[in-house]
């Protein structure tokens, strides 16, 4: 199913293409990015649903942190590892630990329903991938998205 609703693409221009349409939508949030990697740049499966997830994961951080986001991609031949940095005011460990959990936020009443990231993290696993959040030093949240990729010679 997953090869049905996706084609090939670069890394580098499926990430491209995902930050330009992020900033669009969020044109007051001032944001970084930087990619790197491995050459020839291997293919990713763009498939719809996980670039819904990763631009969730990167309106979580904007949320958090309006004033900063930083996304770094880096990748091997054989996967993307994407991490979101804010500079929000982080997650406790309970929190942590929650999170990805469905109708868990911590947003105030009418502003989520808990849903974004357990959606976003279930549709990177169904890719093969994992997503991790971590408090990052001086404050903030850093969520690392690790995902497969696929081979240069298809």
């Amino acid at each position: 199913g997953r090869a049905e609703g996706g084609a090939r693409r670069s890394v580098d221009a499926f990430l491209d293409e995902l930050l330009d349409k992020w900033r669009l939508m969020r044109p007051g949030v001032r944001s970084t990015a930087h990619w790197e990697g491995a050459q020839p740049v291997p293919d990713i499966l763009a498939e719809q649903t996980l670039f819904q997830a990763l631009m969730s994961l990167l309106n979580n951080a904007a949320d958090a942190s309006p004033a900063e986001v930083e996304v770094e991609g880096r990748w091997s031949e054989r996967e993307l590892r994407l991490e979101i940095r804010d500079r929000g005011p982080g997650l406790a460990p309970d929190t942590i630990a929650r999170a990805g959990t469905p109708f868990f936020t911590t947003k105030a009443p009418g502003q989520g329903f808990g849903l974004g990231l357990f959606l976003a993290n279930a549709s990177i696993e169904r890719a093969g991938g994992v997503v991790r959040l971590y408090n990052r030093e001086g404050g903030g949240t850093r969520v690392e998205a690790t995902l497969p990729l696929l081979s240069v010679n298809p």
